[in-house]
């Protein structure tokens, strides 16, 4: 029996197929050109964009987050309870006055 000379792979709703080399060429060297010049232009401008937006989305995040830091530090430092007043309160009258005590 022979091998089939291509495979058909479904991958959900997109259907793939690759072409096997033949038994002959399975060994062989594949010897390529190096880029031209307008194609090394064209990979470097689509890698430095791409860069950019992943460095405008970092410093999205950062700011996002640090403004949700800084709010809940906000918040507890100036925001108390009634609860926590009346308990500063009594722990203030609580603690003794030293001149009254001599």
């Amino acid at each position: 029996m022979t091998p089939p000379s291509s495979v058909t792979v479904p991958i959900q709703t997109i259907t793939v197929e690759a072409n096997l080399p033949a038994d002959h060429a399975g060994c062989a060297t594949v010897v390529q050109s190096p880029p031209s010049q307008e194609q090394v232009r064209a990979a470097e401008a689509v890698f430095s964009q791409q860069d950019r937006e992943a460095n405008a989305a970092l410093g999205l995040l950062g700011i996002w987050t640090s403004t949700v830091l800084l709010h809940d530090l906000a918040l507890e430092h100036f925001w108390s309870s009634k609860g926590e007043e009346e308990e500063e309160a009594k722990r203030r009258k609580v603690v003794p006055n030293l001149s009254e005590a001599e």
